[in-house]
């Protein structure tokens, strides 16, 4: 993002950025722990590892990494299994250029009789 515009690299707009950072940060590390309330293998300490991972790794995608807001960050086992389940069809190709390889079966029986 700075490198396309850099007008916004100044005091103003990287305080802003850091702000909605750490405000997001503590969302989600507030949800997270809400939403994994006793399921085993998450603990706070890893629900915080991994979110900031992923803040560390959006705020160097636009070009401000390196604050230091998140020295604590990790690539958990979590971050890994996010991963996974984001390439779940390993797709890498261009749509139209692609062949298909995880066709899935459709379980209708169209000799039911619907009107009952």
């Amino acid at each position: 993002m700075l490198k396309e515009h850099p007008e916004l690299a100044n005091i103003t707009v990287r305080k802003n950025l850091n702000d909605m950072f750490l405000q997001a940060y503590e969302l989600e590390v507030a949800w997270m722990k809400y939403i994994t309330d006793g399921v085993l293998g998450f603990n706070n300490s890893i629900i915080e590892k991994t979110i900031a991972y992923f803040c560390e790794d959006r705020m160097k995608l636009l070009g401000i990494g390196d604050t230091g807001m998140f020295d604590h960050a990790e690539k958990t086992y979590i971050v890994s299994l996010l991963e996974k389940f984001g390439n779940h069809n390993e797709a890498k190709t261009n749509f139209f250029e692609g062949n298909v390889k995880n066709y899935s079966k459709g379980s209708l029986n169209f000799e039911e009789d619907w009107c009952d």
